[in-house]
C-alpha cells in the first residue's frame, strides 16, 4: 500500500470528504458522467458539508485523478471547468 492512500484513508478518518464532491465542484471540474462505470457513480456524487472557505485543491490527495472510475481505460472521468 502506497504513502499516499495511507494518507487519503486517515482523512477519512478524520471526516474529510472528498475534494471532488464539494457542494462547490461544478465551479472547477466537470465530471464526465457518460464515462464513469455505474458501479462508481456513488463516488462522484456531491456531500454536503463545510468547505471551511478554503480555495478548490486539484493536486489534493482527497482528489481523484482524472481517470479514476472510468467505465472504459483511458477515458476521462473530470475535465477542468
Amino acid at each position: 500500500m502506497s504513502y499516499g492512500v495511507i494518507q487519503h484513508e486517515v482523512m477519512h478518518a478524520l471526516s474529510f470528504f472528498h475534494e471532488h464532491t464539494r457542494l462547490d465542484r461544478d465551479n472547477y471540474v466537470e465530471v464526465m458522467w457518460h464515462y464513469v462505470s455505474p458501479v462508481n457513480q456513488g463516488d462522484f456524487k456531491k456531500d454536503s458539508g463545510d468547505t471551511l472557505s478554503t480555495p478548490y485543491n486539484y493536486n489534493s490527495i482527497m482528489h481523484y485523478s482524472r481517470r479514476r472510475g472510468g467505465a472504459a481505460a483511458g477515458e476521462h472521468t473530470f475535465a477542468c471547468s
